[in-house]
C-alpha cells in the first residue's frame, strides 16, 4: 500500500508558517535598521544642541581665562563615569571639562582645522567605552588666532542600549503578531477546507451504504466536482446492474441447453446406451458446476464494486436460520445467536445469503444438537462472524481441500462440492477472509470477516 502523502491542509499551514516567520525576520531586520538609523541621527542632533549650549555657557574673563557661566542643562554630565562628557580646549590644551570626567583622561586626536567655524562628528575610544562626540571648532578673535574646541560626547553603549530595548519590544510585538497571524491562518484554512471535510464525510456515507450519492450544498469551486461524481456514481451503478443482469441472463440461457442434454442422457440410458449416457451426465454435472461457480463469481465481482451497499447482518441471519430450522426440523437443532442489531455490512444481500447460507447449511447437516452464531466489530472496519457446531468436525487435511471446486469430504452427504468454493470466492472478493478451526465443543468453527458498514 503506498504511503499517504502529506495533506493539503498541512502543506498550506506549513507554507503559511514559513512565510509568516520569514516576514517576521525581514520586518524585524528592516524596522531595527530604520530605528537604529533614526536613533543615531537623533543622538547626534542632541549632541549638536549640547555643543551649542556649551559654547553659550562658557565665558572668558579679562585675564583670558574660561569659566562656566551656569550649570549644564543635562545633569548626566555631572555624574562621574556616566558616559556623558564635555571638554573645552584651546590650541589643543584642556581649559575646562565636565564633572563626569573627574579622574579620567579623554584623548581626542588633533585635527587640522581650516580658518572659520566647523562642526564635526567623530568616534573614539573613550574612558568608559566607545565615545560618539560632536566637535565645534572656532577661530577666536585674538591676535594670535587661537583655535577653541567645544567637544560634547556620549558613550555608544547608551545608543546600543536604546536600540536593544527597542529590538526587544519589537521582537515581542512581532512575535505576538506572528502567532496571531498563524492562528488566524489555521482558522482560515480550517474554514476554507471545511467543504472538503464535508465532501469526505459524504463520500464515506456513499462508501458505507448510507447514501447513494453525495448530498449537501458545496461552494461553487467544489459543486461541479460533486455533480460530476454523482453522475459517475449513477453511470457506474447502471453499468454494474446491467452487467449483473447479463450474468443472470447467461445463467438462464445455459441452464436450458444443459437441461435438454441431461434429459437426452436419460433417454439414451433407457435405450440401453448406459455408457454414453453416463459420460454425458457426468460432463453435464461438471459443466453445471463450473457455470454456477463462474457465474456466481462474476456476479459477486460486479456487485462488490457497486457503491452504497448496506445489509443488516442480524436480519439476514434470522431469515436464514428460520428457513434452515424449517428444512431440518427433524433434527431439532438449537441455534444460539449473539449479534448486535446495529451491525451492517457493505455486501450485497444475495451474496451475504450465499455465503452464510452455505456455511449454515453445512452446520445444520453435520450438527448433532446445537449451533452457535456470534458477530462483533473488529479492527480495520471489519465484522468478524463465527459459526460453530457440535458435529464431528473436519480433519486438518480436509480444510484446504473443501474450498476446491467439486471437492466434497463426506461423499455420503448430498451436494456438488461447490458451496464452500463459492463462499471463499465471495468472501475474498469483498476483501474478507474465511478460516476453518476446531470448535470448543469438538465440532467445526468457521470464522468469516467481511467489511463493516458505518
Amino acid at each position: 500500500m503506498p504511503k499517504s502523502h502529506i495533506s493539503l491542509r498541512r502543506r498550506l499551514i506549513v507554507a503559511s508558517i514559513f512565510w509568516i516567520c520569514a516576514g517576521f525576520l525581514v520586518a524585524f531586520w528592516l524596522l531595527s535598521a530604520i530605528f537604529h538609523t533614526q536613533a543615531s541621527a537623533q543622538f547626534y542632533e542632541e549632541l549638536d544642541v549640547h555643543v551649542l549650549e556649551l559654547e553659550r555657557l562658557i565665558a572668558e574673563d579679562e585675564d583670558g581665562k574660561l569659566a562656566m557661566g551656569s550649570h549644564f542643562s543635562d545633569p548626566r554630565y555631572d555624574v562621574p563615569r556616566s558616559g556623558y562628557y564635555w571638554v573645552v580646549r584651546t590650541n589643543g590644551e584642556v581649559d575646562l571639562e565636565s564633572p563626569s570626567l573627574r579622574g579620567l583622561n579623554l584623548t581626542i586626536p588633533p585635527d587640522n582645522h581650516e580658518p572659520g567655524e566647523t562642526i564635526e562628528r567623530h568616534s573614539v575610544e573613550g574612558p568608559t567605552g566607545k565615545l560618539l562626540f560632536v566637535e565645534r571648532t572656532i577661530n577666536t578673535q585674538h591676535v594670535d588666532q587661537q583655535i577653541r574646541q567645544y567637544i560634547v560626547g556620549t558613550d555608544e553603549r547608551h545608543l546600543d542600549a536604546m536600540v536593544a530595548s527597542f529590538n526587544k519590544l519589537l521582537a515581542t510585538a512581532l512575535s505576538i503578531f506572528a502567532v496571531a497571524m498563524i492562528a488566524a491562518t489555521i482558522l482560515l484554512l480550517k474554514f476554507a477546507m471545511a467543504p472538503f471535510d464535508r465532501l469526505h464525510a459524504a463520500l464515506s456515507q456513499v462508501r458505507s451504504g448510507n447514501s447513494r450519492q453525495i448530498d449537501g450544498a458545496f461552494p461553487q469551486e467544489v459543486q461541479p466536482l460533486v455533480t460530476e461524481f454523482n453522475g459517475l456514481l449513477v453511470g457506474i451503478t447502471d453499468m454494474l446492474q446491467r452487467a449483473r443482469a447479463g450474468a443472470g441472463n447467461l445463467a438462464h440461457g445455459l441452464k436450458g441447453p444443459l437441461t435438454i442434454i441431461a434429459n437426452e442422457s436419460f433417454e439414451m440410458d433407457e435405450r440401453g446406451e448406459q455408457d454414453s449416457a453416463a459420460i454425458i451426465r457426468d460432463q453435464s454435472r461438471i459443466m453445471q458446476r463450473h457455470i454456477d461457480h463462474h457465474l456466481a463469481r462474476a456476479r459477486a465481482s460486479i456487485v462488490a464494486r457497486m457503491p452504497g451497499m448496506r445489509t443488516s447482518l442480524e436480519k439476514e441471519l434470522a431469515q436464514l436460520v428460520q428457513a434452515l430450522q424449517t428444512l431440518y426440523k427433524d433434527k431439532s437443532i438449537l441455534v444460539e445467536t449473539e449479534i448486535d442489531p446495529d451491525l451492517f455490512l457493505t455486501t450485497d444481500t444475495q451474496d451475504l445469503n450465499e455465503i452464510l447460507g452455505n456455511i449454515l447449511e453445512n452446520a445444520f447437516k453435520f450438527a448433532r444438537s446445537s449451533i452457535s452464531i456470534s458477530a462483533r466489530r473488529s479492527p480495520r472496519d471489519m465484522v468478524a462472524i463465527t459459526i460453530e457446531d457440535d458435529g464431528p468436525g473436519l480433519p486438518l487435511e480436509a480444510r484446504g481441500m473443501v474450498f476446491g471446486i467439486g471437492n466434497q469430504w463426506d461423499q455420503l452427504k448430498p451436494g456438488h462440492g461447490l458451496g464452500l468454493a463459492i463462499v471463499k470466492e465471495l468472501v475474498e472478493l469483498y476483501g474478507g477472509e474465511i478460516r476453518l478451526d476446531d470448535a470448543p465443543g469438538g465440532g467445526l468453527r468457521v470464522d468469516i470477516t467481511l467489511p463493516a458498514c458505518e
